[in-house]
């Protein structure tokens, strides 16, 4: 009898093994706020262009009420990203430069809203429509600054060649570039919790992980980032490239403080982990 339960027993917590983790909360709400607010945008821009070369009155109202909706939605993202951040939900981080740029464009909105509620054709051409492609523009920069820096690299290496760097440089940025690839190799070996959102994944049971480089560095994927933005600006021989490396290294810099006091709160053993590595991504230097 007692052999039957304790074999009932085991295959109870053996069948509650197999039951799936639960899951992370859904993905925040105000993202897709935020895509309705530039489609609506978008769309200002698209029906200003139709009426800057048809001027009928249809499209200059089209036009009104894209950017009234647009400028709704902005307000209900707003609110749906307090709410998101209350609830813990995944933010991926760095916020602030997306939300600098959309507030920027959402500002610039708002005024193109009032220079579109005038009468007359000057309504919309040119101050309405400028004002519209720059609301664009800025939400594009804003959504794709990481891909805005390969294609200036580009541009300025094997288009225009508005700067040079000499062969040695290059041969550097190589060297540093390989080196960046076998840190990124490294780290995904392991750490198998690394996620593009700051959270603690408490359904996978995530502990501290402190081997391999995470024992030199508490940050090794933003050190091989690091490695990987200069070597690339070099390799190409791109002075710009260079400067919107560095711009993006302190962007990983500012992630890299905000992630430890997440995971200071929230991960156990963390405050530990950071009294014994001391430093975030670069040994002896920070």
């Amino acid at each position: 009898m007692q052999q039957h339960a304790t074999i009932t027993e085991a295959s109870f917590i053996r069948d509650a093994d197999l039951r799936p983790a639960p899951r992370p909360r859904g993905r925040p709400i105000h993202r897709m706020l935020v895509s309705f607010s530039a489609a609506y945008f978008a769309g200002a821009l698209v029906t200003d262009l139709v009426y800057w070369q048809m001027p009928d009155v249809l499209w200059e109202r089209f036009s009104i009420w894209l950017i009234a909706a647009g400028l709704i939605m902005a307000g209900l993202a707003t609110i749906a990203y307090v709410i998101d951040f209350a609830a813990r939900r995944r933010l991926d981080r760095p916020v602030w430069p997306r939300v600098v740029g959309y507030a920027i464009a959402v500002l610039l909105a708002l005024t193109n809203a009032f220079v579109h509620s005038r009468d007359g054709y000057t309504a919309v051409v040119p101050t309405g429509l400028m004002l519209s492609a720059l609301v664009v523009v800025v939400l594009a920069m804003t959504a794709l600054v990481f891909f805005a820096w390969h294609v200036v690299m580009a541009l300025d290496a094997m288009r225009f060649r508005w700067t040079q760097m000499p062969l040695w440089l290059q041969l550097i940025g190589a060297c540093l570039l390989l080196g960046s690839f076998y840190i990124f190799y490294l780290t995904f070996r392991e750490n198998s919790y690394l996620s593009p959102a700051v959270r603690v994944q408490s359904e996978r049971g995530q502990t501290v992980v402190s081997t391999g480089p995470y024992k030199y560095v508490r940050h090794p994927l933003y050190s091989g980032f690091v490695l990987y933005a200069v070597g690339t600006a070099l390799l190409l021989g791109s002075g710009y490239g260079l400067i919107g490396a560095l711009l993006l290294i302190a962007m990983i810099a500012w992630r890299a403080v905000r992630e430890e006091r997440v995971l200071q709160e929230e991960l156990k053993g963390y405050d530990n982990y950071l009294s014994r590595v001391r430093y975030r991504l670069i040994p002896y230097l920070w």
